[in-house]
């Protein structure tokens, strides 16, 4: 037995050597490992939904004789926890060693593949985008119709019933991205869905180097923020969110902003929108910090070039789409849902005591109305001051303000602000960036019934806010304590 135990010791002294010695290929392998662990309780979890899988992707998700169980949604929240701290421990790690940027893109393939490779998870989104493409194929809207306005085919089984009769929230660009998925698949739904998940992909990684560019010398500490970001991987790489490809032009609108052509990224500011409307609030301070640092031209002419240049992009989008401005009318059918962990359903609780005997309905509006106002106080405010910060800060406090307050909050909101900030995040915005996309993977677990599913994420998210505040704490007082010796020297 001594023998057996000190080969056993020497064996795990070894294996430590090697990870200490190739630190980043033992990030690889274990966030390989936990994604792959992810993905494939999240098919099982998505097997058990009601609603019927367009295949069964590889086996993973065939659901004959599936039953209800909780097993999978429990090994999925676990998988999805343990990626959060792995990638919090990668950052940390590339943040202090520093990494060729070249191995960091090696680690998100390998992070990354499960989820480009497995089916949808977290949500039928996907789903959803495909229907609305096959609507747009049989001559109708998608901002008249839900999916269900296509019968009982099997894409609208595969979608969840609350959002079957929903119609098309995105702009025009998002809307012929959904139709042109359908045409180049040849209107099959799966090969659109394939189709949809690449254009993931594609905007995933065109994020992460849109965010290099703009971090400068610390390119691969922005990677480690974006690609290898779990909310990411779940919502844009795997459920194939069209919200990355709204980002990628946010970001793209900021790099051609750090090089004063301003003209074209207003343009990409206007393309962002036209996927998803809540970007167009990025345009404003694109349009307040080019005012702000001019030069010789005046200020009527700035603005009116400016002002010509956002509407003729939004028209000419606009116009390529039929009923391309029909989202306009369909914003607040978006909303009809009502998260339990918003600010707009925490502050309806608040007015529960105060407002007695008033509907369920009455506090709900009073609480929207209450944080829409706020949200463009905010947004208000960040324009009007924005020569105090940089551009990029400026638009990431605007999108998350729009996300934080918007009538409803879902996890990838999140991701408008964050991916943002963290190209040159550091300090408490590095730690303002973990936080909150921590928070998000585990704000909507799937595979429990809705009072449990609250209960998990109350339970995450108190642990989240709770160890963020101590490592706030932390980090101040060990500021205080260095603060004498800098001075004293």
């Amino acid at each position: 037995m001594n023998d057996l135990a000190e080969k056993a010791l020497h064996g795990l002294d070894m294996t430590r050597r090697k990870v200490g010695e190739r630190p980043m290929l033992a990030f690889g392998v274990l966030g390989f490992a936990l994604s792959t662990v992810v993905v494939v309780a999240g098919a099982r979890v998505g097997a058990r939904r009601s609603t019927h899988p367009l295949t069964s992707w590889f086996g993973l998700q065939d659901s004959h004789g599936a039953r209800a169980d909780w097993v999978p949604g429990v090994v999925m929240v676990a998988g999805v926890v343990a990626l959060v701290l792995t990638w919090i421990w990668t950052v940390e790690f590339v943040h202090r060693v520093g990494q060729p940027e070249s191995r960091v893109w090696c680690l998100a393939a390998a992070w990354a593949a499960p989820f480009a490779l497995g089916p949808p998870l977290m949500d039928t989104t996907v789903y959803s985008y495909t229907a609305f493409g096959l609507l747009q194929r049989h001559g109708l809207s998608p901002y008249d119709f839900g999916a269900s306005r296509l019968g009982s085919g099997e894409i609208v089984a595969a979608i969840e019933p609350a959002a079957r009769n929903v119609p098309s929230g995105v702009g025009p660009l998002g809307t012929l991205i959904e139709h042109l998925a359908v045409s180049i698949s040849g209107g099959g739904s799966l090969g659109a869905v394939v189709v949809l998940r690449i254009v993931g992909v594609l905007a995933a990684v065109v994020i992460a180097a849109l965010a290099a560019d703009l971090a400068g010398r610390q390119r691969s500490r922005a990677l480690t923020l974006t690609l290898l970001n779990p909310l990411v991987l779940l919502y844009v790489i795997s459920a194939g969110h069209l919200d990355g490809v709204m980002v990628a032009f946010v970001l793209a609108a900021l790099r051609v902003a750090t090089q004063r052509r301003w003209l074209l990224a207003i343009v990409f500011a206007c393309l962002a929108g036209s996927v998803s409307p809540q970007a167009f609030v990025v345009l404003p301070a694109i349009l307040a910090v080019h005012w702000l640092g001019r030069r010789s031209v005046a200020s009527w002419r700035l603005l009116g070039r400016d002002a010509l240049v956002a509407a003729g992009t939004i028209a000419v989008v606009g116009f390529v789409v039929s009923d391309g401005f029909g989202w306009i009318w369909t914003v607040h059918k978006q909303f009809s849902a009502h998260p339990p962990f918003s600010i707009a359903s925490g502050i309806a609780k608040l007015f529960t005591p105060i407002v007695r005997g008033a509907s369920y309905d009455d506090l709900a509006a009073g609480a929207r109305i209450t944080v829409m106002t706020a949200m463009i106080c905010v947004v208000a405010y960040l324009v009007a001051t924005a020569r105090q910060r940089a551009l990029e800060r400026t638009v990431g406090y605007s999108l998350l303000a729009v996300a934080l307050l918007a009538p409803v909050l879902y996890p990838w909101y999140l991701l408008w602000g964050v991916l943002c900030l963290a190209p040159a995040a550091n300090g408490r915005r590095r730690i303002a960036v973990l936080a909150l996309c921590s928070a998000g993977c585990v704000l909507n677990p799937v595979g429990f019934s809705p009072t449990t599913s609250n209960i998990v994420a109350g339970c995450a998210l108190a642990v989240v806010a709770a160890v963020t505040a101590g490592v706030l704490v932390l980090r101040r007082r060990a500021a205080a304590r260095a603060e004498p010796v800098s001075a004293g020297s």
